[in-house]
Order: C-alpha cells, then structure tokens, then sequence
C-alpha cells in the first residue's frame, strides 16, 4: 500500500476474534477501528468514516444487517466497501447481505486472518 493509511472499522463482538484479526490488519498497516456491537460501530463507522468496514452479523444491541442497512441510508457512507465477516452460511441471510450491497461475503470458518487481509487488500484496491 502507498499513500495515506487506510482505516478500516472492525465490527465484531467476540474479543478474541476481533484480535486476531485486528492484529493482522494492523501488521499490513491498516488503521483498525474496533466496535463491539452494531451500534458502537455505527457511531465509530459515522464519526471516523473509514476506508472499509468488517462487519459480523450476529451481535448484541444491533445485529450486523441492520447496521449495514443504516450505513447504505447515509450517502457518506453509501459508497464504503463492506465486508461481512461471519459464520452465518445460510441462503437467506447471504441473499439479504448481497441485496445490502456488501462486497463480500466472508465465511469465518473458511478465512485465516490473512485471508481476511488479502481481501480488504483486493476491496480497496477495486476502490
């Protein structure tokens, strides 16, 4: 990566989860933003406006979907590259993300940590 660093804001409720991945990023250079439910993450995600958002679904106070739903409303954030981050593989929720907009769909269980990166790497690069 050249020029400015990038930010990204990472919206997950699990702490160690959230470190694993926050160190990672953190180790390409990123910028990580850290929120514990949806709607932390929505006043980090508005206040900050980062470069990329990774966003869990299933989370306390509100659920990851919603708060992508809220991001897509606000025309600074309408443009965001979204990635959703879970464990939820089910038809349903992954056809409810696409119609969100989101840029990816990542399956935890499938995704190293590095793997993650490589994607917010790719996302932003497609920015």
């Amino acid at each position: 990566m050249t020029g400015k660093t990038k930010t990204i804001c990472l919206v997950e409720d699990d702490p160690m989860i959230q470190e694993a991945y926050s160190v990672k990023l953190k180790k390409r250079g990123f910028r990580v933003l850290t929120a514990s439910d949806g709607a932390e993450g929505l006043k980090i995600i508005t206040r900050e406006i980062p470069d990329l958002a990774l966003i869990d679904i299933n989370m306390p106070v509100m659920d990851g979907l919603e708060l992508i739903e809220k991001l897509n409303k606000d025309p600074r954030l309408s443009k965001m590259p979204i990635i959703v981050l879970t464990n939820y593989d089910d038809q349903k929720t992954v056809r409810h993300a696409s119609k969100l907009s989101t840029h990816y769909y990542l399956v935890k269980a499938l995704y190293t940590p590095q793997k993650v990166a490589d994607v917010v790497d790719e996302a932003l690069c497609m920015r």
